[in-house]
């Protein structure tokens, strides 16, 4: 799990910070075998092909009660065939946060929001085929029948 993402920017002014969350495209089909690091040390999170990576696994499960208290999302490319490879459903959101300063803020990435509007006390599973998806991939910011980035994202913010 990266609790922790670092890199490096060019020196200038900034007022925002922007990304997609997902592997480039060019590198999620390929054969994991082939793959450099950190790609290879997480091969575990490939579906193989032609899905390729998930994005996102966020999986909660109840602790103390009665019922079959589950969530589960994998935020992941669907609809993929062909070589090369092209998916229907990318799955791949865009955040942006304005007035982000990368010497003080951090990202939140805040998994209760993908959850917020299911009931945990029962089986809740969003997998590229699953119920309750809709409010899920919303809260990421993914139309879920588009698999195209929209507006509204819950699950991102600075802190």
């Amino acid at each position: 799990t990266n609790t922790e993402i670092t890199g490096t920017i060019s020196a200038g002014t900034y007022t925002g910070l922007s990304f997609t969350t997902g592997v480039p495209e060019d590198l999620n089909h390929a054969d994991i075998t082939t793959l450099i690091d950190p790609l290879q040390q997480y091969k575990d999170l490939s579906w193989g092909a032609p899905t390729g990576f998930r994005f996102v696994i966020a999986e909660l499960v109840q602790q103390s009660g009665a019922g079959d208290g589950l969530g589960v999302f994998h935020l992941s490319s669907s609809e993929c065939s062909g070589d090369p490879v092209t998916c229907l459903k990318p799955n791949r959101n865009h955040v942006v946060l304005e007035n982000f300063d990368v010497c003080h803020d951090v990202v939140l990435a805040d998994i209760g929001e993908i959850f917020a509007y299911t009931h945990l006390g029962q089986k809740t599973l969003c997998t590229p085929d699953g119920l309750f998806c809709d409010a899920m991939f919303s809260a990421i910011g993914v139309n879920y029948d588009t698999g195209a980035p929209q507006a509204g994202q819950t699950v991102f913010r600075k802190q």
